[in-house]
């Protein structure tokens, strides 16, 4: 522990020792696992109480212009009819040709 600074292993230790026993299987496996987390500044305080609704302050988001809807032309409608044609044509000579399984 001697690589963490004063502050943060008070914090550690304090969260150790609020932490019942009685929930942890190992506890110095436990504070092992909270120093490490520590070291690789991953450590959350535990027993600070989160703030509450009234404390946070949110920021309002930007206002989005609404989406502008899609207007298809004629060539974009031409491609689509022929990729559905040749989608259908598919479907139908696998209909006509259907696949067997041998159970």
């Amino acid at each position: 522990m001697a690589s963490i600074a004063d502050e943060l292993r008070k914090e550690v230790l304090a969260q150790w020792a609020a932490r019942p026993e009685a929930t942890m299987r190992n506890p110095f496996g436990y504070l092992l696992c909270m120093i490490e987390k520590a070291r690789n500044g991953e450590f959350n305080l535990m027993t600070q109480p989160r703030p509450t609704a009234s404390v946070t302050k949110t920021t309002p988001r930007p206002s989005q212009p609404p989406p502008t809807p899609h207007c298809p032309t004629d060539a974009s409608r031409a491609i689509a009819q022929q990729e559905m044609a040749a989608l259908m044509g598919m479907v139908k000579a696998r209909n006509m040709n259907p696949v067997t399984r041998d159970g």
